[in-house]
């Protein structure tokens, strides 16, 4: 017996007088003892199954979370790559168009400076036929 009140006055002669009612007893600690074990056996199975179950949602939860950050990852790259595209089709544009502003300058440029040659040898043979006289 396990510590049982009945067998610290079962040393007394209580065995002798009440032999009955202390088996009895016993009989009902022992049967306490065993299910209080069962009880305690049970709650520890369920609480591992909840604790299971739990941990299966969590872990579920947890993949569709995680699922859903690449997804929205992806979306964010793709969104920052058409970003991306923009901003070079917009520089490419820019460049061109500075290119051929410049393309133009160059022929204004060109135009007038040729026209200041002819002028300036128009001049030049004026100037020539002038001291000739």
């Amino acid at each position: 017996m396990r510590g049982s009140s009945f067998a610290f006055a079962a040393g007394f002669g209580a065995r002798e007088r009440y032999g009955g009612q202390v088996d009895a007893m016993e009989a009902n600690e022992q049967l306490a003892a065993r299910i209080s074990e069962d009880v305690t056996r049970r709650v520890a199975e369920v609480i591992k199954k909840q604790l299971g179950e739990t941990e299966q949602r969590l872990v579920a939860h947890a993949d569709a979370l995680n699922a859903d950050l690449k997804h929205q990852a992806e979306l964010h790259r793709e969104a920052l790559r058409q970003d991306a595209k923009a901003i070079a089709d917009g520089y490419a544009a820019t460049l061109e168009g500075i290119e051929r502003e410049l393309a133009d300058l160059n022929k204004k440029v060109d135009t007038k400076f040729s026209d200041r040659d002819l002028v300036l040898a128009d001049h030049s043979k004026r100037i020539v036929r002038l001291e000739m006289r």
